[in-house]
């Protein structure tokens, strides 16, 4: 169950204009279809790889965003403190030892005998202590302050080619997440006719033809899945295969260690590699 509570309050890095973002607790990445290039159709958690645009013209992502908390206001509270502002709880002196410390050794080591300080205690006046101590809280905001803060500009996958064009203005972080945005915008024009196949397999195979841009954004991708250190064996696999290299692609998938999770989406795009079917897949 995706389950959120209040919002949360970003500020961009770059003019410091602040806006509000949903405060998640938990999240629910089931979707009605799931795609081999990370498409989700009928998610109930769609983030949108946290990409989100500014109004000075830039973009960030909610990770590299400025977080400034939760939306919640300060209120004065009191409670009794000494002037240095030290909680009290009145615990008598002579309580007041450490833990390897016994209550004989007390008695032992003063000459006053322990019955004596509990007397002491009981009928001296305490010295009175100052309990004007005040602390700050926060609780939540009201509403009607919460709606003037303006929600995070969501961006739609076309926009992402302007991010990857100017990709030296970008982390390198964002500009990869861009760019497997990008890819799935790349292709949804293919799932269509790949629905269909999959529904009535007396039609042909979709044709599979992507532009050299589609190609330079894709390998792009590839070559910094293969640059990482904690190589995803099932994604490359993936990559190649829609590169057409499908040789690659079976090489890389059986690196992947099958598990319950993955052995279903493993075996179709295994099997799609073996028919050398470059389309996206549904998994």
């Amino acid at each position: 169950m995706t389950r959120t509570s209040g919002y949360r309050q970003i500020a961009c890095r770059t003019c410091l204009t602040r806006y509000k973002v949903l405060n998640y607790i938990s999240i629910n990445l089931t979707a009605t279809e799931r795609w081999s290039d990370g498409r989700r159709v009928g998610s109930l958690f769609d983030n949108g790889y946290g990409i989100r645009a500014c109004n000075c013209k830039k973009y960030y992502r909610l990770s590299e965003a400025i977080d400034m908390g939760l939306l919640t206001a300060p209120e004065i509270q009191e409670i009794e403190a000494d002037e240095q502002g030290s909680e009290v709880y009145n615990i008598p002196a002579f309580l007041l030892r450490q833990a390897d410390h016994s209550i004989l050794d007390s008695i032992k080591s003063d000459s006053k005998s322990f019955f004596n300080k509990i007397k002491s205690f009981i009928f001296t006046k305490n010295k009175e202590v100052k309990r004007t101590k005040k602390v700050i809280v926060q609780k939540p905001l009201g509403d009607e302050i919460i709606e003037k803060i303006p929600d995070a500009i969501v961006v739609r996958d076309s926009e992402m080619y302007e991010i990857i064009r100017n990709k030296e203005e970008y982390s390198v972080a964002l500009v990869l997440a861009a760019r497997e945005r990008y890819r799935m915008h790349q292709n949804d024009k293919y799932r269509e006719p790949f629905r269909n196949f999959c529904n009535d397999r007396s039609l042909p195979i979709p044709e599979y033809e992507i532009s050299m841009e589609h190609h330079e954004n894709t390998q792009a991708i590839l070559d910094a899945y293969l640059e990482s250190e904690k190589k995803d064996w099932r994604d490359i696999g993936d990559l190649y295969r829609e590169l057409g290299e499908f040789e690659k692609a079976l090489e890389s998938l059986n690196l992947v260690i099958e598990s319950h999770d993955n052995q279903s989406g493993l075996e179709r795009t295994i099997r799609a590699c073996e028919m050398r079917i470059s389309n996206p897949l549904l998994i």
